[in-house]
């Protein structure tokens, strides 16, 4: 057989694995996905990129483009009236917050202050449908809090890498990092080591630990990230701009080389996720948005912990419930995973609704990011082996792709010769044969149509 009829023969094969593939691994259709979008943003073509990257996995994709002026009273109204008790919905919010009192801005979306002891800055509201005195949310919540469109690049681009699945070390996603403080009363060592014992060993990840009391410093957070790791935990104390011990700053995401490995950063420690900081941009800020660098989604809180003999328990139970949804439940998308750890504090008998700590947690965390990303991992075949049954999980989509090119991120023909002719007008390849992370969705979405 000739080579060009290899790759011909290699497209036609990967057509129909991509096609039973998304037939059987589209999210369902009961599904909603609401864009509440700063006006400024509201028309960006990367955020066009992501609306179609989510009406291909299945989403009902709306975008509100919201007004200048407009109160955050009008926006919740909004999204009472696009939700639907009957489908799982996503909302999420594009655009700074300075203010919980001033109306929207052409890069703004004002967030609340909560009703807890904390008072906390919070966006939990927009997530609440239900009358009166709600604080449990029934919408999986997120915010990209950025002030440019450069920013907003960065972080969809970060976004739709994470899940297209191209990336420069695959086996990133199976790596840890776990960061504690050397503060004793934290139990910060004894959480990481239950988690790494309970969750991650058994689900095969390399878990490296930089624990301050024994040594854990700066230069080996860095290492641990530019090595690339899918989870970075945090226990510690913090500010706005920087883990303190181990210590970790703004400059130091800035400074990373970890381009194409992006994960989720989750911190238990005071303020680092303050989007809101008259200070200026906060740890998880950066962490999002710079381009080539940091991480895809940070969750963290806007505010002080709350103070008190058992502070840190709350935190501790949290992790546990966050990875137990990922690892044991196989839930890998971002805003219910973290929904499952919030609901798991909610119906523990220590804490629930009437524990007066409870509600200060639920208003204080906020995820930084997509609520809708979903991370790569899960119950999967090894890479390619895919099959048209409709049991193909989600999460095999990245390593059809790895299957697909080689380790340098070149097309590959079946018995392995690289491709020598691309039909961009069907794959949309870039023109050197090399498949960009950004043409992932575009070319499953032009295989399918």
């Amino acid at each position: 057989m000739a080579k060009n009829e290899h790759a011909l023969g290699a497209r036609m094969i990967a057509a129909v694995a991509i096609v039973c593939l998304m037939a059987s691994s589209r999210a369902p259709a009961a599904e909603k996905y609401l864009i509440v979008a700063a006006e400024g943003f509201a028309a960006s073509p990367h955020l066009t990129r992501l609306a179609d990257a989510r009406t291909a996995r299945g989403f009902d994709v709306t975008t509100y483009a919201v007004p200048v002026g407009t109160s955050k009273e009008a926006i919740k109204s909004y999204i009472e009236g696009w939700y639907s008790s009957t489908d799982d919905s996503y909302v999420l919010i594009v655009g700074d917050s300075d203010s919980d009192t001033d109306p929207s801005t052409a890069t703004t979306i004002p967030h609340w202050t909560g009703s807890g002891a904390m008072g906390a800055p919070t966006d939990l509201p927009y997530a609440c449908m239900d009358a009166g005195d709600d604080w449990y949310p029934e919408i999986f919540l997120g915010r990209l809090a950025i002030d440019t469109e450069a920013e907003l690049e960065a972080i969809v681009d970060k976004t739709l890498l994470v899940e297209a699945g191209v990336f420069p070390d695959p086996t990133y996603a199976k790596r840890a990092a776990l960061l504690a403080t050397s503060d004793s009363s934290a139990g910060a060592n004894q959480t990481h080591d239950e988690i790494i014992a309970q969750y991650l060993d058994p689900a095969g990840f390399a878990s490296t630990r930089v624990y301050a009391d024994q040594g854990g410093d700066t230069a080996d957070i860095t290492a641990a990230l530019n090595a690339g790791s899918l989870f970075c935990v945090y226990i510690g104390h913090s500010s706005h701009g920087a883990w303190w011990d181990p210590a970790y700053d703004v400059a130091d995401i800035q400074a990373l080389e970890n381009q194409g490995l992006y994960g989720l950063a989750l911190a238990f420690s005071c303020s680092s996720a303050g989007f809101n900081h008259w200070g200026g941009e906060c740890l998880g800020e950066t962490w999002i948005r710079e381009a080539n660098k940091g991480g895809a989604v940070f969750i963290g809180t806007t505010m002080l912990l709350p103070v008190g003999p058992d502070m840190w328990e709350p935190s501790r139970r949290l992790e546990h419930y966050f990875f137990s949804a990922m690892l044991n439940d196989n839930t890998w998308q971002v805003g219910p995973a973290w929904h499952a750890a919030l609901h798991g504090l909610w119906i523990d008998p220590d804490y629930g609704p009437s524990h007066e700590d409870t509600r200060d947690y639920f208003e204080l965390f906020v995820i930084l990011g997509d609520p809708a990303l979903r991370l790569p991992g899960g119950d999967v075949d090894e890479p390619g082996d895919l099959d048209c049954s409709g049991t193909v999980d989600t999460g095999d989509i990245p390593h059809f792709v790895q299957a697909l090119v080689d380790e340098d991120g070149y097309a590959e023909d079946h018995d392995g010769s690289p491709f020598d002719v691309c039909d961009r007008m069907l794959a949309d390849i870039n023109e050197d044969t090399r498949v960009d992370a950004k043409d992932i969705q575009g070319f499953v979405f032009l295989l399918i149509d």
